[in-house]
C-alpha cells in the first residue's frame, strides 16, 4: 500500500498507472520483466490519505521507500507504507471495537 505525499485533497484515479523511479522516471521492472503498476486507489478518511494498492518488484517493496506514480503524464510521489497484509489503520489492534 502506498500513500500520496503532500496531497490533502482526495484524488479519484481511474485505471492502472505505472509506478516509476522518481529520479529517472523509468518504470520499475522485476527480474521476470513484469512492470510495476497501481491497481486501485481510494481515499482513506480514517487515515486522511489516499491509499494505493499495486504491484512492486521485491527489491522496491520496502516500507518507507519513496517512489512515484504516473497519471496522465503527471508524476505523484508516493511512499510505501505497508508491504503484504499489514494494516495501515491501528496496526497494533489497540483501538476499541464496537
Amino acid at each position: 500500500m502506498y500513500t500520496i505525499i503532500n496531497s490533502c485533497v482526495p484524488l479519484l484515479f481511474v485505471g492502472q498507472w505505472p509506478i516509476v523511479n522518481p529520479d529517472t522516471g523509468k518504470i520499475l521492472v522485476d527480474e521476470k520483466g513484469r512492470r510495476s503498476y497501481a491497481t486501485s486507489t481510494s481515499y482513506g478518511p480514517s487515515l486522511g490519505k489516499n491509499i494505493i494498492l499495486g504491484y512492486l518488484p521485491h527489491e522496491h517493496a520496502k516500507e518507507g521507500n519513496i517512489l512515484a506514480m504516473e497519471y496522465f503524464n503527471e508524476r505523484y510521489k508516493i511512499k510505501v507504507e505497508a508491504v503484504g497484509c499489514k494494516p495501515l489503520y491501528d496496526p497494533e489492534n489497540k483501538k476499541p471495537k464496537s
